[in-house]
């Protein structure tokens, strides 16, 4: 269910409290009748969009849902979910489940992964919510970046975590070391909900109607 935030030509008609609802109940109704799809990370999201007055309640109303960076090129990376408090400040949430498990020496590789993976979602989040920050801003949304904030939602964690923009809250674990481009590619974060396209059609005609 893609909603493109470049699609809203009017700046005065863009993320006014009609359309914050009519989006929030649109998506909140989707998340709640789509409950057949076990994929972790779907069910992470669906935790965090129904459960959301208790895990985000300081941004009540969920407006994105696998929305594209770049408009029109949604091979080149989707949002997860954006939340919003009706006022003007904007909640970019990336989820990804880490897959904890293992013993042994299989156990020290997969908290290797885990912290590898948690450190790319970070770093995901953080230019996800820079890049919806300058699409607001040119829309006349908001009219300062900083309204526009990075979480991220795991299956480590009950609610979702705050992330400073400057990279602050980055992994501690992983020290200094830089993640070589290999091991970087071989941990690609993609948020791709694997469901049928069919799934999508009527909740994203009804959003841009």
């Amino acid at each position: 269910m893609k909603l493109r935030v470049t699609e809203f030509q009017a700046p005065s008609e863009i993320m006014n409290q009609q359309e914050v609802k009519r989006r929030d109940r649109i998506l909140r109704a989707y998340f709640e009748g789509f409950d057949w799809n076990h994929n972790g990370e779907y069910a992470l999201k669906r935790t965090l969009v129904i459960n959301s007055d208790r895990l985000l309640p300081d941004y009540p109303y969920i407006v994105e849902n696998e929305w594209e960076v770049e408009p029109g090129q949604g091979h080149k990376g989707q949002g997860d979910l954006v939340f919003t408090d009706g006022a003007g400040r904007f909640a970019v949430v990336e989820v990804k489940c880490l897959n904890r498990g293992g013993n042994g020496d299989q156990k020290k590789s997969q908290r290797d992964r885990i912290r590898v993976g948690r450190r790319c979602v970070e770093e995901q989040a953080r230019r996800y919510a820079k890049i919806y920050a300058a699409a607001m801003l040119k829309a006349g949304v908001i009219d300062d970046s900083n309204a526009v904030v990075a979480f991220v939602f795991t299956d480590e964690q009950e609610y979702p975590y705050f992330l400073l923009m400057d990279g602050e809250l980055v992994d501690r674990e992983l020290g200094d070391r830089e993640l070589g481009d290999r091991e970087a590619e071989s941990l690609q974060i993609t948020n791709f909900l694997e469901q049928s396209p069919s799934v999508h059609l009527e909740p994203v005609a009804a959003l841009n109607h």
